[in-house]
């Protein structure tokens, strides 16, 4: 894919840089790196207020397939918590985007965390960084 990958730019070809056809290949399928378990995270690393409110709105709106589960099985559900540590698999532990959506700050396991998002809105392209 390197040796032949090309990006037309006004008139002509140019060829696509080695990191162009890194994030060419990366982007093929759903990213799943939010889904990671945070090490050394715990539930408690959540705010309370935020958890409770999903889980509210999620028994509210969502029907049956919430409303006789427990908060737990809730947050598993929906990717806020997954199962790992370094001892006992079966221990919930927050997940990045967990604790990225959900996290109180400042926290020890998320200090290092990064976010970025991009969209296109009326044919405007933006882009926005958030460090917790």
């Amino acid at each position: 894919m390197g040796a032949g990958s090309f990006i037309r730019t006004h008139d002509g070809d140019r060829r696509l840089t080695t990191y162009e056809v890194q994030v060419l290949l990366a982007s093929r399928g759903r990213p799943t790196e939010d889904e990671f378990v945070v090490a050394g995270a715990t539930p408690e690393d959540l705010d309370a207020s935020l958890v409770a409110a999903l889980i509210d709105r999620l028994r509210r709106t969502r029907g049956p397939a919430f409303v006789d589960r427990t908060d737990t099985q809730i947050l598993r559900m929906v990717g806020v918590l997954g199962s790992g540590g370094t001892t006992d698999q079966q221990r919930p532990c927050p997940t990045v985007a967990g604790l990225l959506a959900l996290g109180r700050y400042p926290g020890p396991p998320q200090s290092r965390l990064w976010g970025s998002v991009s969209w296109a809105d009326a044919g405007r392209l933006a882009f926005r960084q958030q460090g917790w």
